[in-house]
């Protein structure tokens, strides 16, 4: 396997701004297929992210990225950013800002105390702008998950980590086989997933899963 590191950051509007290390892409990059759109009405809570962490400050490098993405995304000011979930060493963040847009982004060797220096990743999605953007039940995940290209297989990527933020109606997120099975699932905690571990073997997709097991939403590498 090729190795590679998170992006430093990237505003989602419908595509990614900034450039991966060689061999490592966000899933949302390299999707295929996603779930057909949706028939009948859809759950409650995929419209939604209601979560609300503990308050931290903003400082060093963490400011400069919120201020280019307010400057390019013209999102106006950040109003306040909060920790949603820390799990072992990586923090996952909520920003809300003066326009209304709420940002989203993780920050590794995070230390559970009350300020930020660094961001790996930051997404703005615009619901605003395009209402199938996160969250909705046209796309109930903001997937941060990263696929690696193998040497043997540069055409297949598999999976590497994954977690991301998840809409108040997804109660679950599980990962995919190519043959559509689930191998393993990891609970929402505060609309945040984030895997700890992933089974060996070739895993090509990230799904949404109610609190019955039920799939609301699949992204696939097919």
């Amino acid at each position: 396997m090729k190795r590679g590191r998170k992006l430093q950051s990237y505003l989602l509007a419908s595509s990614i701004l900034s450039a991966a290390t060689l061999g490592t892409i966000f899933l949302t990059a390299l999707v295929t297929h996603r779930s057909p759109p949706r028939v009948v009405p859809a759950p409650p809570g995929l419209d939604r992210v209601t979560a609300v962490g503990s308050p931290v400050t903003v400082t060093g490098d963490a400011k400069e990225t919120l201020a280019r993405l307010s400057d390019r995304g013209k999102l106006g000011a950040t109003k306040a950013i909060s920790r949603l979930l820390q799990r072992g060493g990586e923090a996952f963040y909520r920003i809300d800002t003066s326009s209304g847009t709420v940002c989203f982004a993780s920050s590794s060797g995070s230390t559970p105390n009350a300020s930020v220096s660094t961001f790996d990743a930051v997404g703005c999605p615009r619901p605003a702008l395009n209402p199938n953007s996160f969250p909705s039940a046209a796309l109930p995940l903001f997937d941060m998950s990263m696929a690696v290209r193998s040497t043997a297989d540069p055409d297949h990527p598999t999976l590497k980590e994954v977690e991301g933020f998840a809409a108040d109606g997804v109660a679950a997120v599980g990962v995919m086989r190519p043959n559509g099975e689930i191998a393993a699932r990891t609970p929402v905690d505060h609309n945040v997933y984030k895997f700890e571990s992933l089974p060996a073997g070739e895993l090509t997709g990230v799904v949404a899963l109610d609190s019955a097991g039920g799939i609301l939403f699949t992204f696939e590498n097919t």
